[in-house]
């Protein structure tokens, strides 16, 4: 009897020791496919994150050239504005200086 009863303490001894080696693989290869799955998520991360960023630096750029354009064009009409406004004083511009030269001369 005590033959059997040594024998079960071995067996129950064996199939603890089974139990935690089963244990220990599966906390190891939970633990590998959850470090896979969360390098996984990260890396769908950057790629969203990378592409959120490129597409903010390019609607911010084309925003950008907009009013880049925009801008131009004002000070373009600006310069327009102000060479007409010269070519429309130059006969003023003329006289002026011609009746200075012309006063000069005869009052030297």
């Amino acid at each position: 009897m005590f033959a059997e009863e040594l024998t079960k303490i071995k067996e129950a001894e064996t199939q603890a020791d089974q139990i935690i080696k089963d244990a220990k693989a599966y906390t190891r290869k939970s633990k590998s496919d959850t470090q896979a799955e969360v390098d996984g998520l990260i890396s769908e991360a950057e790629s969203r994150a990378k592409d959120a960023y490129d597409e903010l630096l390019k609607e911010g750029s084309a925003e950008a050239d907009a009013k880049y354009a925009e801008y131009m064009a004002g000070i373009s009409k600006k310069c327009d504005d102000m060479a007409k406004a010269a070519e429309d004083s130059m006969p003023q511009a003329v006289d002026m200086i011609v009746e200075r030269i012309v006063k000069s001369s005869v009052n030297s």
